[in-house]
């Protein structure tokens, strides 16, 4: 399960670039203690109705793009090759006449965040989270769509970043080392870490 990989979300999160509620001492905590990550109910009510609204998205997704995209399957884990604790849960996969198979990250975005998403920009967590999904996939690139607003799709496809995910892979295997060991990565100034104690 997901105690036993670092996950798409989880890296946004070690890296310090995810949902306030994250922090790489929050994510060890909830690899190592097995303790579920304490989230904002806000934000777990918004997660969740995300979840609800992926069939849609993918059709939003398929309408916009001309490609199919399949449901991966709830409880389906994809597994880097050659780095076992590396993985990713995907929200769709698509098949690109030119880059073959591609993963698809989808968002239902908040209308006050519609700034993040201007002049074609991509906000920084999605962007780590879609460079992961290639680097467990091996893809060439990753797909991300954005419903802002509730009525307002973007669609961007992600070329690979080799630099960035070589560097984000030595990143994670010090952070994962931390896991295997039992031992706290040192702590950070985020809001998340503070919560936790």
């Amino acid at each position: 399960g997901r105690r036993s990989m670092i996950g798409a979300s989880d890296t946004a999160g070690i890296f310090g670039v995810g949902y306030a509620s994250q922090s790489p001492i929050v994510v060890w905590d909830s690899k190592v203690n097995d303790s579920p990550a304490d989230l904002d109910p806000d934000l777990l009510k918004r997660m969740t109705i995300g979840k609800l609204m992926e069939p849609t998205l993918r059709r939003i997704f398929a309408m916009e793009s001309g490609l199919d995209c399949d449901d991966p399957g709830e409880f389906t884990i994809y597994r880097n090759k050659s780095i076992p604790w590396l993985g990713a849960t995907l929200d769709g996969i698509t098949v690109h006449p030119d880059h073959g198979l591609v993963p698809v990250e989808l968002k239902n975005v908040n209308f006050f965040n519609r700034d993040e998403w201007e002049d074609g920009l991509t906000p920084l967590k999605f962007q780590v989270q879609v460079q992961h999904q290639i680097a467990v996939t091996g893809a060439s690139h990753g797909y991300l769509l954005g419903l802002v607003g509730g009525d307002t799709p973007q669609v961007q496809l992600i070329e690979r970043n080799d630099k960035f995910i070589e560097t984000m892979l030595k990143a994670l295997g010090e952070f994962w080392g931390y896991v295997e060991r039992k031992e706290m990565p040192p702590i950070d100034a985020s809001v998340a870490t503070a919560d936790l104690f």
